[in-house]
Order: C-alpha cells, then structure tokens, then sequence
C-alpha cells in the first residue's frame, strides 16, 4: 500500500528550519484500512510570576491505530500556556487531541507570591 500527498503545491508557511515539509494531507491507495503510529504532545503550562517556579511539561501519547480511508479524524493541537505576571500562577495549557485521544496540558507553574504564604 502506498501513501500519497493530496496536495503536491507545499507553500513556504509549512517549511520547517530543517528543510523538512510537511504534507498539508495524506490519503492511501488501494486500501480501506490502514496502521498509524501516533504521538500527541500537550501544551506546557507556563511558568509562575514574580520569580516563580516552571510550569510542567505538556502531557505525552504514543501507540498505533486503525484508520478507514475516507473518514475524517479529529485534530487538536493544543498551545503553551502563557507565563504569568505579577505575582500571579502560570497558566495551564491546552489539551491535544487526536480521534478519541486526548494528551492533557501541562500545569501553570505557582508564584513566589504563593510559595511565601
């Protein structure tokens, strides 16, 4: 079974600093069925205001799935959280979903300002 790009035009906003581009979409030939690997990557939470501590590292997946050509997969990629300022708690960030699996973002990290009390 081969694997094809269903668009052959790469633009320039999908090229990464190592040349490596990525395909806007995938489609397989000669097949209904078909193994992929997954990895899916949480946002990191940001880190705490005011000297504050890191936020945590963004929750992590891997496996492998069925996909049936033709259907539609549902794709989140969830972003950092922002740093916090003042004396305020870093944000968490966002959750990353692929299909029915979902990564959890990492947690904001706390304040001196709460560390101290």
């Amino acid at each position: 079974m081969g694997v094809k790009f269903l668009n052959q035009n790469i633009t320039t906003n999908t090229v990464r600093p190592t040349g490596y581009k990525f395909p806007v979409g995938l489609s397989t030939m000669g097949s209904t069925t078909l193994s992929a690997d997954y990895l899916i990557v949480a946002g990191g939470g940001g880190g705490g205001g005011y000297v504050g501590g890191g936020g945590g590292a963004g929750g992590m997946l891997t496996g492998s799935s069925s996909l049936t050509t033709g259907s539609s997969y549902p794709v989140t990629v969830g972003g950092g959280g922002p740093s916090a300022t003042g004396g305020d708690r870093g944000v968490s960030g966002s959750n990353s979903v692929f299909n029915s699996l979902t990564s959890v973002g990492g947690g904001g990290g706390a304040s001196r300002a709460e560390l101290v009390q």
